[in-house]
C-alpha cells in the first residue's frame, strides 16, 4: 500500500500520525528497522519522536548500531515467553 509513496510522503504520514497521537494525549513511537529508518523515512524530520528499533542480532556480545536515539530495541522475533503460545517478539526498553 505504501510502495508508491516517496520518502517525503512516507515521512509526512509518520509526522501526521505522531501529531495526532500527541493531540490525543499519548506519546507516539515509530517502529522500524535500519532499512525503514534510513531508506524509507527522513530521520531529520523524525528526531522529536521516540523510535522502536528492530535489529535481530545473533551474536550475544554485539549491541545494535543505529545512529539515532531509540527507546525500545526489538532483538528477536522468535523468542518464547511463559503464557504465550508459539514464538513472540522480544524487546528491551533502553531508556
Amino acid at each position: 500500500r505504501t510502495l508508491s509513496l516517496s520518502r517525503q510522503e512516507r515521512t509526512d504520514v509518520a509526522v501526521a500520525f505522531c501529531a495526532r497521537i500527541q493531540e490525543a494525549g499519548y506519546t507516539p513511537m515509530i517502529y522500524g528497522n535500519l532499512y525503514t529508518f534510513l531508506k524509507l523515512l527522513d530521520m531529520e524530520r523524525l528526531e522529536d519522536y521516540d523510535k522502536w528499533f528492530a535489529d535481530y542480532i545473533s551474536d550475544e556480545d554485539r549491541t545494535p548500531y543505529f545512529a539515532y536515539k531509540f527507546k525500545v530495541w526489538q532483538y528477536m522475533s522468535d523468542g518464547s515467553c511463559p503464557g504465550i503460545e508459539g514464538k513472540c517478539d522480544m524487546n528491551i526498553a533502553v531508556n
